[in-house]
């Protein structure tokens, strides 16, 4: 084989690897981080710094985080990712409220179940993740899933989960700053 054909099977090796470097790295789902919201990656998990919304929390490192403002991000398996699964509903999701009222916790609910209505109300329960008093509420829907409700100042936080068990993990891992 002459040179020249030697180099030119090499250039199109590197051009074809490249090529397929490219693909695979643009078929990773990547977070969509928000402004105020940090991600800190440790050991086997994401460390979500919510710096607007004021808390942070732990989620597994293959999870992937989809912020639409500070106030409400959803976090995702590869799988259920709206791109992959339009009607999917997020892994877990955290939101923040205003309550400019400055209501209580129990008062604020209060109002949301007279106003909305909770069909599991008298099944709510009272709930403390680190120090932080609040209620985990059944809500009905298609699939059922859970609402965890905190306040801090003028804010009502809600996580919320399609199952219990499998996400007791990260709600734990919930801390309000």
């Amino acid at each position: 084989m002459s040179k020249k054909t030697i180099i030119s099977i090499t250039i199109i090796a590197l051009i074809l690897i490249s090529g397929v470097v490219y693909l695979w790295q643009s078929q990773q789902s990547k977070d969509v981080i928000p402004e105020g919201v940090k991600i800190e990656i440790q050991d086997g998990t994401k460390l979500i710094k919510n710096e607007l919304a004021g808390y942070e929390v732990e989620v597994p490192k293959t999870l992937i985080v989809q912020g639409e403002t500070s106030s409400h991000i959803k976090v995702f398996t590869k799988e259920s990712l709206p791109e992959n699964c339009p009607l999917c509903p997020p892994y877990i999701q955290f939101s923040q409220i205003e309550n400019s009222s400055k209501l209580s916790l129990e008062d604020w609910l209060q109002k949301q179940n007279e106003e909305v209505g909770f069909l599991f109300w008298d099944e709510r329960e009272k709930i403390n993740i680190n120090n932080i008093e609040g209620y985990k509420i059944k809500e009905e829907g298609d699939p059922e899933q859970y609402n965890y409700y905190f306040t801090k100042d003028d804010k009502i936080y809600v996580i919320t989960t399609l199952l219990d068990t499998p996400y007791l993990e990260i709600i734990k891992s919930f801390k309000l700053k």
